[in-house]
């Protein structure tokens, strides 16, 4: 994820990146919303630690593929929130 998202900055420099953080901020309400990890301080069932591994492999894929994309649909494609590839 790290990777991805800093080659998501390399691509999308100067006005753009604050899209790409105002992004970032989002996936992760959805993510946290979406994939709710219980009590606080205590260790995750498996079916949100895996909610959270699937939501994290395909953000990394949107990114790369995302910002592929012409600079006008980077962002709706970035802000698709989803928790599997979409073909």
């Amino acid at each position: 994820m790290e990777q991805a998202y800093r080659d998501a900055q390399t691509i999308m420099a100067g006005d753009q990146h604050k899209v790409l953080i105002d992004s970032e901020r989002q996936w992760l309400h959805f993510v946290n919303a979406t994939c709710p990890l219980g009590a606080v301080g205590g260790i995750p069932p498996v079916t949100a630690r895996s909610c959270v591994g699937v939501a994290f492999q395909t953000r990394i894929g949107q990114l790369r593929t995302c910002l592929l994309k012409e600079p006008q649909e980077q962002l709706p494609c970035l802000n698709d929130f989803h928790l599997s590839e979409r073909k």
